[in-house]
């Protein structure tokens, strides 16, 4: 099998909300009119990292971060869900951090003249609020 592109130079980061499973402010409504969550429950992620930390990766080629389950440990695991956003600084040193730089930067100002954007149209206003909060 071939592998990948590698990924791009630049820092990957997270910012994680817990809500309790079935808050709608955080679903999401796929196409087809199904719902989903918003996020894994804490049990959920523990068994896909095989315990209270492992590594995840970013959307698209950004590499990958930590993710902790220590901070929600009084929290229950099996009806607590972690929202996840992520965020990516690309190393603008190197010629693929330039232009993952620029495509992003052209992405957002197109983004900017939409009056909702398409990746979020179908989210709750919790998650949405969640991911305007965060920094770029």
């Amino acid at each position: 099998m071939a592998a990948g592109p590698s990924p791009v130079p630049g820092k990957l980061t997270i910012r994680v909300q817990p809500f309790a499973d079935g808050d709608p402010g955080y679903k999401i409504i796929m196409g087809s009119g199904k719902t989903a969550p918003g996020g894994y429950t804490i049990a959920e992620w523990r068994k896909r990292l095989g315990g209270d930390e492992g590594y995840i990766s970013g959307p698209g080629n950004t590499g990958r971060t930590l993710l902790s389950l220590t901070p929600y440990t009084a929290l229950d695991p099996n009806k607590t869900r972690l929202f996840i956003a992520y965020s990516f600084a690309p190393d603008a040193s190197t010629p693929q951090g330039r232009v993952y730089a620029q495509t992003m930067a052209a992405r957002h100002a197109a983004r900017q003249k939409a009056p909702v954007m398409a990746s979020t149209k179908n989210t709750g206003q919790k998650a949405l609020d969640f991911l305007r909060s965060r920094p770029h």
